[in-house]
């Protein structure tokens, strides 16, 4: 089992990567802002965001019913709204008017904890007995949805991008996601750009009757590299002004 290795990190490094709320910290633009993604690297006029326009969100729905339909051949998921939507964020990418892209997001806080979508044929904890699930936010990425057209350009990458600053917004741990094996190595792929760790499990099996009978795997990431502390950032930023 590939655990989460902490044993060269100080106690106080170790409480400060449990994210409790009253630690400032911030989001490491430095790590999200790598060279790959210089400005004219990236796609002309798409607007990424977090959204809950209902035009656009119908929009999501129903690309993400077309891809589900077109990649894995199934008729029995439409992509309409469920009750997990109504407490996800979803994050689009669009052109204008038009969506092109987006994926939710779904969150367990300690404060008030709930099963993930996923947690419907697994529990996490029983399944990651070394991660401290019940003391830190985590959240699940589910519906990754991408027009044809856009599907090896950016768009992926800079929705991935958005989501890793919506989960330090919300000072989130951990995150898992269930998808097919070859979107599992495509997302590690894009997620290694960023610095970060997408660990397939493969050693977890994931029930295929909860996913139309298709062969899903488990994956997780570490969050805590898209963190910083805020003093120490501003000292840095400090230091890069003087020289």
């Amino acid at each position: 089992m590939t655990t989460l290795a902490m044993d060269d990190m100080t106690q106080n490094e170790q409480d400060f990567l449990g994210f409790d709320a009253s630690l400032e910290v911030e989001l490491s633009e430095e790590l999200l802002a790598r060279k790959f993604l210089r400005p004219a690297n990236r796609l002309h006029d798409v607007v990424y965001e977090v959204t809950n326009d209902v035009g656009y969100l119908h929009q999501y729905y129903l690309l993400r019913g077309e891809m589900y339909v077109r990649s894995f051949g199934s008729s029995h998921y439409c992509g309409s709204a469920d009750s997990y939507d109504e407490i996800s964020d979803i994050v689009i990418a669009r052109i204008g008017n038009q969506v092109i892209g987006g994926c939710r997001m779904t969150y367990c806080h300690p404060a008030s904890p709930r099963r993930l979508p996923m947690e419907k044929a697994l529990v996490l904890g029983d399944y990651f007995p070394e991660l401290p699930l019940q003391d830190v936010i985590h959240l699940e990425i589910s519906r990754m949805a991408i027009l044809p057209e856009f599907q090896n350009s950016l768009a992926m990458i800079e929705i991935i991008r958005q989501m890793f600053k919506r989960a330090a917004d919300m000072k989130a741990r951990f995150a898992f996601a269930i998808s097919p094996l070859a979107f599992a190595r495509n997302y590690r792929k894009a997620v290694a750009l960023f610095g970060l760790d997408w660990q397939i499990r493969r050693d977890i099996e994931v029930p295929a009757d909860d996913y139309d009978g298709l062969r899903m795997v488990m994956s997780v990431i570490d969050l805590a590299p898209i963190y910083v502390h805020k003093a120490k950032a501003a000292e840095e930023r400090k230091n890069q002004l003087v020289s």
